[in-house]
């Protein structure tokens, strides 16, 4: 099994020689966070703080898919998740997701107003396809 971990860190870092890996539990969270820490660096990630619900938040500026893949790995390993924004489309850390529904950021003109105008269009589709005749 230790081989199999060993080919797996090779193969996240693109190493040919990695001697390190699996000795202690710290070296590899170490190695692992310094290396998600150079990915995001050299793939564009920049953090954006801002002030929401009365405490700070982070969200993670992308212009790459590279930087989508290096910043949804770091917030799953900071174990805040990642949703895409189902009205604009961005990235952004949520505050609670529910499986099954769409998620809203915070910016405008998302969050609840965009979570409001579609349940209304889900309703009105619901209603003008009880009121159609069936096809034949």
């Amino acid at each position: 099994m230790r081989t199999c971990y060993i080919e797996a860190w090779k193969l996240f870092y693109n190493a040919q020689n990695v001697l390190d890996v699996g000795k202690t539990v710290t070296a590899d969270r170490t190695d692992l966070l310094d290396h998600l820490n150079r990915s995001m660096f050299s793939s564009g990630v920049r953090p954006h703080l801002r002030w929401r619900n009365e405490g700070y938040a982070i969200d993670f500026l992308v212009e790459s898919l590279h930087a989508a893949l290096v910043a949804q790995t770091t917030l799953v390993i900071a174990q805040r998740g990642i949703a895409v924004c189902a009205s604009c489309g961005r990235l952004f850390a949520p505050v609670q997701l529910k499986p099954g529904c769409n998620a809203y950021c915070n910016r405008r003109p998302c969050g609840r107003g965009a979570a409001v105008r579609a349940a209304q269009r889900r309703r009105y589709k619901k209603k003008v396809g009880q009121t159609l005749p069936p096809k034949v």
